[in-house]
């Protein structure tokens, strides 16, 4: 016998980010945010989202893959040690979503 027959999808989007808790980070340089989302239903759309700082990158939509990856790279010498936080939206083709918990980075 095989495995079980597995039923549908009804599971959000896996997500991950790097750095995945509150960091401080030097003022100056850039910051990378990693964002790896997962879904067998498709990924069809992830979200990275900015508070607390005039930064904003468009939504990556019509992803239609099992794995979405990015590399966001923020500027930190123009936030002028101001503390910002991100999260991460990500849905699947199927309608199912994820909202990740808010990261805090804060500036030296």
């Amino acid at each position: 016998m095989g495995p079980a027959p597995q039923g549908p999808d009804l599971a959000p989007p896996a997500v991950a980010t790097f750095p995945a808790r509150d960091t401080t980070v030097d003022s100056v340089g850039l910051l990378q945010i990693a964002v790896v989302a997962r879904d067998p239903a498709l990924i069809d759309s992830v979200d990275l989202l900015i508070s607390g700082a005039p930064l904003a990158f468009p939504a990556d939509t019509a992803v239609d893959d099992t794995v979405f990856m990015a590399v966001y790279t923020i500027a930190l010498g123009e936030l002028h040690h101001r503390p910002f936080s991100f999260r991460v939206y990500a849905a699947n083709v199927i309608g199912r979503d994820t909202l990740t918990d808010s990261v805090t980075v804060r500036l030296k």
